[in-house]
């Protein structure tokens, strides 16, 4: 059958599945009904429980227990635990620790810290993607690749925070009252009570000689030799993560009609037995996804969450693939085909050639969906890694499955026992295989609620402390979405709501050119400055009065009103219109015309010119009159304001 024919065989198939009411699970692979992110216990040491969001039950924390958001964890003495969130990122707490997972998404994570101590380390770093440390009163961002470690002490009763930061890292730590960028090889302590709350002191970083700090060199030693032999981007992406596991614990080969697949040695589960996957674990109640396999074998993180299990010439084989690929791998809780027979619940690997069947699908039934970052696109391709002539037809699940790969427990005991699962009976096993998957009817399964913490064994009186911990307040801020504080605290806390200067390449200058050095840490804003012209008064010298500049004054335009005319005489009317001096009587002053000296000087017996009267406020100078003609009256006519001039005439 050609590619295309069988897309098209797929999609009919679909449409009368629908038609007589049967559930279709060929899109699951494309848009997954649950998109949340999930990390993995990768490691654990002594007594560490965990506590799920919107519950008050504590269970106990094994290796690969998937770890979800909203989880709290807490080491006991003697404890430690370690989480892989991707092939770059780990995070390890010391004993006596209280962290939880405050967000955990595709575009960023944040921990809460209440107690104790952890290390963070990323050997990659994307800069478009978050990862934040929330401790007592104290935020720490991580700016790049490297190591860091934050100290909270016994918890809310500790005086400092204290963050160190190694290989080659960087981050910015906010106090509620302020915030700096600690370097590489340095140390910073945060004050979080008395009179000094918020300040920090900074120093060189010092060797730390407690038992953690050699945990965590062990810890880092050995995934660096894990990473070392991984295959990443050869037979698996790294959406993957922990694939490192497989190298040693078994061998890859190629296959004619899977491409490379994955077998465990004889050593990695000799102690099983009458091994056969999804037969050594429990099934754990997740969060947003409902039922989930945790698996015994400590390789098996990827291989019961990702690809398919192939039963191939006599032996169990991993492929990383199904047959068909959707772009990026989604982790999934588990790829078994889960059906209820005569009381009993029975599961088996999904084949290679079926989509994923998702047998939680009655819990999903009312859930909305989330969207996920970079979801995949529906274009199924063949797995690449395999070398045939066309497609591999459908074959039905007992042609490909052995009996004894069908494992069973009694329905009352699902989700309650830890291990103690059987082989199914051959009635059992046969009549289960015998169906499609896409044919089974989905099982009613058992709720959280009705399971309880039975599941797990949880220490008596071990987690009562760490109840009032959990009610410590973190972080320099609240956090009200799942976003990064980063952002927001670098704003208010260090540029004081300013942006920050943004240095650009400056153009090669001439040699002896005067460069120009940028200061500040902050752009300042520009105020424009308002050059409004001032008028000044005219100044005087000597009882002289000095004219101002042109340029500076603007030229006086004389009013329109009629001067006073003296008593008794009648105004000329063959006069110039008083109005509108001639331009010749008095030309605009300039710096080159100094004052009017060829007027003549007053007596006291005749007065001053009325072309050049005194100047007072009440009186605007008189420069609009034109000097009379001595032509026209040789005599001088009486001043008005003296009082004289009737007795004369008389």
């Amino acid at each position: 059958m050609r590619p295309h024919t069988r897309i098209f065989s797929i999609f009919f198939v679909g449409l009368f599945a629908l038609a007589v009411g049967l559930p279709v699970l060929g899109n699951d692979d494309v848009i997954p009904d649950v998109t949340d992110r999930v990390a993995r216990i990768s490691s654990v040491d002594g007594v560490v429980q965990i506590r799920r969001a919107d519950t008050d039950e504590w269970e106990q924390v094994v290796l690969n227990l998937p770890i979800v958001e909203g989880d709290e964890i807490v080491a006991e003495e003697s404890g430690k635990f370690e989480i892989q969130f991707d092939i770059n990122t780990h995070l390890r707490a010391s004993e006596r620790s209280v962290v939880k997972i405050v967000t955990l998404s595709d575009a960023g994570v944040a921990v809460s810290l209440t107690r104790g101590s952890l290390a963070v380390t990323a050997s990659a770093f994307d800069s478009e993607k978050f990862f934040e440390v929330d401790a007592p009163q104290t935020t720490v961002a991580l700016q790049r690749a490297g190591r860091y470690r934050v100290d909270a002490g016994t918890g809310i009763h500790d005086a400092e925070i204290r963050v160190s930061v190694s290989n080659g890292g960087a981050a910015r730590v906010y106090s509620e009252t302020a915030g700096f960028t600690v370097g590489d090889g340095r140390i910073a302590k945060v004050m979080t009570t008395g009179r000094n709350a918020g300040e920090w002191d900074m120093a060189d970083i010092s060797e730390y000689a407690d038992a953690f700090e050699a945990w965590v060199a062990v810890r880092e030693t050995e995934i660096s030799q894990r990473m070392d032999t991984a295959h990443f981007d050869q037979y698996y992406d790294q959406d993957i993560y922990g694939a490192e596991d497989l190298t040693s614990y078994g061998t890859w080969s190629h296959t004619q009609d899977y491409g490379y697949v994955w077998r465990p040695s004889s050593s990695a589960i000799r102690h099983y037995a009458n091994w056969s996957p999804y037969q050594y674990g429990h099934w754990r109640w997740l969060p947003a996804f409902g039922w989930t396999w945790v698996n015994d074998e400590p390789w098996g993180w990827a291989t019961y969450h990702y690809g398919r299990w192939i039963w191939h010439h006599g032996a169990w084989y991993w492929s990383p693939y199904a047959q068909y690929r959707y772009g990026r791998s989604i982790w999934r809780p588990a790829l078994v085909v889960l059906g209820v027979w005569n009381n009993r619940v029975c599961w088996y690997p999904l084949p290679y050639y079926y989509s994923y069947y998702n047998y939680n699908h009655n819990y999903y039934r009312n859930r909305p969906r989330r969207p996920r970052a970079n979801q995949p696109v529906p274009q199924p391709t063949p797995d690449p890694r395999r070398r045939m002539q066309g497609t591999m037809p459908v074959k039905a699940p007992r042609d490909v499955v052995p009996p004894t790969g069908v494992i069973s427990v009694d329905q009352k005991e699902f989700g309650r026992a830890r291990g103690g699962f059987t082989k199914a009976s051959d009635d059992a096993a046969t009549t289960i295989l015998a169906q499609e998957p896409t044919r089974l009817e989905l099982p009613i399964l058992p709720t959280y609620r009705d399971v309880g913490p039975a599941q797990v064994k949880v220490v008596p009186g071990t987690v009562a402390r760490s109840n009032s911990d959990s009610e410590t307040k973190t972080g320099a801020a609240p956090r009200t979405q799942a976003a990064p504080l980063d952002p927001q605290l670098q704003r208010s806390r260090m540029l004081g709501g300013r942006q920050p200067v943004v240095r650009t390449a400056e153009p090669e200058k001439p040699a002896g050119a005067v460069r120009q050095t940028r200061t500040g840490a902050v752009e300042r804003p520009v105020t424009p400055v308002s050059r409004t012209p001032v008028t000044r008064a005219p100044a005087t010298r000597s009882g002289q009065k000095v004219e101002t500049p042109a340029a500076a004054t603007p030229p006086f335009v004389p009013p329109t009103r009629t001067a006073p005319q003296p008593r008794n005489e009648q105004p000329t009317r063959n006069a110039p219109a008083r109005s509108t001096p001639p331009v010749r009587s008095e030309p605009a002053p300039t710096r080159s015309t100094p004052p009017a000296r060829s007027a003549p000087v007053p007596t006291r017996r005749s007065p001053p010119a009325r072309s050049e009267p005194a100047p007072t406020r009440s009186t605007p100078p008189a420069r609009s009159e034109p000097a009379p003609s001595r032509s026209a009256d040789p005599k001088p006519a009486p001043s008005p304001a003296r009082g004289d001039g009737a007795k004369k005439d008389g």
